[in-house]
């Protein structure tokens, strides 16, 4: 299936692909991304990069490098970026399956204590474009993955889009918690597909399966902080913060990052559902498994634009739900292992921020922020007491998932 990655940060929805069937099933076609750390790491991994996904879908004769084609000239050749024109879409010379999008969450993150403006904002209205490009491209399957405060500031406005593309989606808060972290990360995914799919045409549900991986004791990958060792403690941070090139772009970009077995699981699940490699029926939306339709006025009504416009419906939109073909949305139940209470587990440590990598351990900006505001620095800091240095990147890979050193861009 090929896959082309949009807002791909450092490629963690990539590498996870890799990992399915053994790098069989997903092929990534290229990578969108506009930062140009993240860029290097994504080139160092063999991906084909695109840069801004403005240029996705434009006519050859308004890509940014059609000078170069004028002159019989390969882009990626002269530049290190690649295109995808109108024209390969259209004459199929791409043939895109999937799309998925770790799209900006700066302006939905509860993480932001500045003025949120949810997908409207400006950084994260970046989903507009990324529906755009699935309007045009058609892909049988969608992945994007936000903040768990994108279920209030903006699913509402997702769901309308794709009902009117035609699509089936389903969607569900996941925590990293169950699947052997010491924090939760609770993020929202969705995955929308249509009619077309085996998945459809199956009546089962993704994160029924997904649900199965979720089944590690928080804490077994990665240790609390507080049942460290002394040497685990010591691999946290580096005492001279500048004798590590990037540090700060590195933990900033592992900041945006997704956990690599969460993006797995829900990879995975999609891969077996299309080609049945698990048994269906076993997965299907039963009646025990909703609570009901999504109402207003006690009157159950299909998706429209005036019902996502009643600020009442949209306060109540669930954590995890279902939207069938014809537009009506079902509340599914709360699956504890993929969305557990933050109340759950007491202990757990915060997850990592996307500017733990701009704050030392000398400073103590970090340690007056309320509740879990402060980060993993502020966690450490209080934890081990450390007052220099700052963390390290690789213990930051790690608390992701990810390979050491994936975001060591000269190695």
């Amino acid at each position: 299936m090929d896959v082309l990655d949009l807002c791909a940060g450092i490629g963690s929805f990539s590498l996870a692909a890799k990992q399915v069937y053994g790098g069989t099933y997903y092929n990534t076609v290229a990578c969108s991304e506009v930062e140009n750390f993240c860029n290097k790491v994504l080139s160092k991994q063999g991906y084909e990069i695109i840069g801004d996904l403005s240029y996705i879908g434009l006519p050859e004769s308004q890509q940014q490098y059609s000078h170069l084609l004028e002159m019989d000239l390969v882009p990626a050749e002269e530049t290190g970026f690649t295109s995808i024109s109108l024209e390969d879409i259209l004459e199929g010379v791409v043939d895109i399956k999937m799309c998925i999008a770790g799209s900006p969450c700066q302006d939905v993150s509860p993480a932001n204590t500045g003025e949120s403006r949810g997908i409207d904002g400006s950084k994260s209205s970046v989903i507009h474009d990324i529906m755009e490009k699935v309007e045009l491209i058609e892909p049988d399957i969608v992945l994007i993955e936000n903040s768990s405060a994108l279920i209030r500031k903006g699913l509402h406005v997702l769901l309308s889009v794709f009902h009117d593309l035609g699509y089936i989606v389903e969607w569900s808060t996941v925590a990293a918690a169950n699947f052997g972290y010491n924090h939760y990360r609770h993020r929202c995914f969705i995955v929308a597909y249509l009619p077309k799919t085996r998945i459809a045409q199956s009546n089962a549900s993704i994160f029924k399966e997904v649900s199965k991986y979720a089944n590690k004791a928080p804490g077994t990958k990665t240790p609390l902080l507080k049942n460290m060792t002394q040497e685990q403690r010591a691999f946290t941070k580096v005492d001279e913060t500048r004798s590590i090139k990037l540090r700060s772009k590195r933990i900033n970009a592992i900041g945006n990052s997704v956990v690599l077995d969460v993006a797995y699981a829900i990879l995975k699940s999609i891969a077996d559902l299309e080609t049945k490699a698990v048994d269906a029926k076993q997965h299907k939306l039963k009646a025990k498994d909703t609570l009901g339709y999504m109402t207003r006025n006690g009157i159950v009504e299909t998706v429209n634009y005036s019902l996502f416009e009643d600020p009442a419906f949209v306060e109540k939109m669930p954590p995890a739900g279902f939207m069938s073909v014809d537009g009506t949305v079902y509340i599914s139940a709360r699956d504890e292992r993929l969305n557990p209470k933050n109340t759950a587990y007491p202990d757990l440590n915060s997850t990592l921020l996307s500017r733990d990598g701009n704050n030392c351990f000398s400073g103590k900006a970090r340690l007056t922020r309320p509740g879990k505001l402060g980060g993993l620095v502020a966690d450490v800091m209080r934890e081990f007491g450390f007052n220099q240095g700052g963390l390290n990147p690789v213990f930051c890979e790690r608390l992701l998932g990810l390979p050491d050193n994936i975001t060591n861009i000269f190695d």
